[in-house]
Formats: structure tokens, sequence, C-alpha cells
């Protein structure tokens, strides 16, 4: 048997934003590094649980492996798409190898699973489905097994569910005279795992009778990228957003529970946004703090 692994940092999973999701990456032989296979594969007919469960024809969720179905409902289930191209194609010494992937089973009763505990093999966000295959493999440009490999595989791996990303939503209004005004809102998502603090106690330069405080903003102003750092002196939920001088909200930064004296920070992406003055708000379920950052151009 030929076993495979992954590439480090080689793959990545991409929402089109359409219904499809397409998961590309690298493979390397485990024995033997000098080959291996680049895949591209993309799932459609993304499906919540409600909608998974009430198709034509039955459907269900996968739990083999000893694998985690608790929360089967929360997860999103898709269909391996069948294109005109190739899903794994060789590289190195497998150069010339082609290999097409079928969704299995071909009844779809099970779909390609995206949620904590749905790659069967953990209980942390993950995503797994079954496949076959079928194509021309080689090696050294000689064919193998008369050069036509086919058989049944599996996708099961961990997903960073905390990637680095800015969301950017723009709308414009007209008035029936012509006139237009146009808003943009940038919600930023950032992993925060590695900014805190050890758990050290927090100095906050705040009122003894406060427990919650924006620490520092640098740069301010700013005109690309400024780190916002805050804490709170207990354990509770925290959401930190910036607003503009109307008050309308323009980026949302941060929404989750903290720990008392530990220091968050995130970053504040102003590049979408107008030179001006806005307002940083930080609130907790009883209590608000509210500094004022400058953005620049």
């Amino acid at each position: 048997y030929k076993w495979y692994q992954l590439v480090e940092n080689s793959a990545s999973m991409t929402n089109n934003g359409d219904g499809t999701l397409t998961i590309t990456g690298q493979l390397v032989n485990a024995a033997d590094a000098t080959g291996g296979f680049n895949f591209a594969v993309t799932f459609e007919s993304e499906l919540d649980w409600a909608g998974w469960s009430s198709q034509s024809f039955p459907t269900g969720f996968k739990g083999d492996c000893g694998g985690v179905g608790a929360n089967h409902e929360d997860w999103i289930y898709y269909l391996l798409q069948n294109t005109s191209g190739y899903e794994l194609t060789g590289w190195g010494s497998y150069a010339g190898s082609q290999i097409n992937l079928t969704h299995a089973p071909s009844n779809n009763y099970f779909g390609f699973q995206y949620g904590v505990g749905a790659n069967n093999y953990n209980a942390e966000n993950g995503f797994g489905g079954w496949f076959t295959y079928h194509g021309t493999f080689l090696v050294n440009n000689e064919p193998v097994f008369s050069g036509m490999a086919a058989g049944a595989g599996d996708f099961a791996f961990e997903i960073d569910c905390c990637i680095d990303y800015d969301l950017q939503r723009c709308w414009t209004a007209m008035d029936c005279s012509g006139n237009e005004v146009s808003w943009c809102q940038v919600i930023s998502y950032r992993d925060l795992s590695n900014d805190f603090n050890g758990g050290d106690v927090v100095d906050m330069p705040v009122n003894d009778d406060q427990q919650i405080a924006i620490v520092n903003m640098a740069p301010n102003p700013t005109s690309n990228m400024s780190q916002i750092t805050f804490a709170s002196k207990q354990d509770e939920r925290l959401s930190l957003q910036v607003l503009d001088m109307t008050g309308r909200v323009v980026a949302d930064l941060f929404n989750s529970d903290v720990e008392g004296g530990v220091v968050y920070k995130v970053d504040f992406n102003a590049n979408a946004l107008q030179a001006g003055i806005y307002m940083m708000r930080l609130n907790s379920k009883s209590e608000s703090d509210i500094e004022r950052i400058q953005v620049v151009r």
C-alpha cells in the first residue's frame, strides 16, 4: 500500500459563497518524498441538517471510527461535485497520474460533514466523507498495474475554526433626485488564542468601581492597522465595536467570553474607512467603555 500525508501548510479550504466549498493542497508519499499528488476538490449542495434530512432520498450522518455524532444537527452537509477535470494530479515521480473522485456512497445517503466532531476521528472542528476514485496511475512515467487505478478512500481532517479574515459589506442609497451616499462595514475575524497574556493581572487604569476598560490603542491615529488592548476585572462576555460619529457600527472586532484579569488584543483594520474620528466601544452586560480613535489618510 502507498500511504500519503499532507504537506505541511499546503492545504486550504474556501467557502465560495454560492453553496460550494473547495479544498486544495498537496500530498506526498510517506515512504518516498520524491512524489505525490496535488488535489483540488469542490463540494456542492450546502445544506444544514434540516435541509439535508428532508431530501427526496434517504439521508443520514456518518459516525464511523468512533466519531462524535451527538451534535450532527449542527453540521453542514455537502456532496462531492462531479467535474470534467481531475481532482488529483501527480507531481514528481507520479507526474502524469490523473485521478477522478466521485461521491460515495453513490446513493448519497452520507454527505461530506463539516462541523465539530464531523471528521469522525475526534471532537474537534473538522470535515469528513467518503469517495471513490479512478484514473491513470504512473510512477516514473511507467504504468502501475496496467496504469489504471480504482478504489475508495475518504477525507478526514481538522479545520482551523479561527482563520483570520476581514468581511467588508458596502451599501449605496440613492434618492429620487439621484443623490447617492455609500457606507461600508468591516467585520474582522481573528484567532485570539495566541494573544492572551498568560493570566497576568492587569493594571487597569480605571476607577475602582469600573470593571472593564480599553487599556490601549496603538497606533492612534492610524492609517491602516491598529492594535486594541482591553480587559475585564471579572469573567464575563465582552464585545468590541467601532462606531462612526453618527453612532453606526462600522466594525465588529470581538464578541466572546473573557477571563478576569487577562489582557486581550485584537487588530483593527481601518483601510476601508474614511478619514475621521471613530469611537471604540467595549461592552459588557452591565457597562461600557468608549475611547476615540482617529483614522487619517
